[in-house]
């Protein structure tokens, strides 16, 4: 691995692990709102697109339905995890700089492996994760 591997590959795994804590300490402001009163959840997806409406570069179009600055959108369900709207918010932001790179599936390897991490994971939860997300269509066959 080269110089400017190391750094691509020191980056992404910076950008992911900081989106990690950013929705994590937003998801915990959500959770004392609640406890103080001043915020009403009636499903867990609700911490989730609380803490998905302090994200730059995102705004609420419709009741937990968020879209990114670049049009895309991210309908957050009350089955929603953290870890489901954090994956799907890195995959968002990054899509063109995974695209664009001539080793997509490296990439996508390093954000999974870092949100595994984050999340502490157990191997057999983590494999059921990624299935459910191949099967959503977060991984083009062709970007691995």
């Amino acid at each position: 691995m080269g110089f400017f591997s190391n750094i691509k590959h020191k980056q992404i795994k910076s950008f992911t692990k900081g989106a990690c804590r950013a929705m994590l300490l937003g998801f915990g402001i959500a959770e004392a709102e609640v406890q103080a009163g001043k915020f009403e959840a009636r499903v867990y997806g609700d911490l989730a697109a609380k803490a998905l409406s302090a994200r730059p570069g995102w705004k609420m179009v419709e009741q937990n339905v968020f879209e990114y600055k670049d049009g895309q959108q991210r309908k957050i369900t009350q089955e929603d995890s953290l870890a489901d709207v954090v994956h799907d918010v890195c995959f968002i932001e990054m899509k063109t700089f995974i695209e664009s790179d001539n080793k997509p599936g490296e990439i996508i390897g390093i954000i999974l492996e870092e949100i595994m991490n984050y999340f502490k994971m157990p191997d057999s939860e983590w494999e059921e994760f990624v299935r459910r997300k191949t099967r959503e269509g977060w991984y083009v066959a062709n970007l691995l």
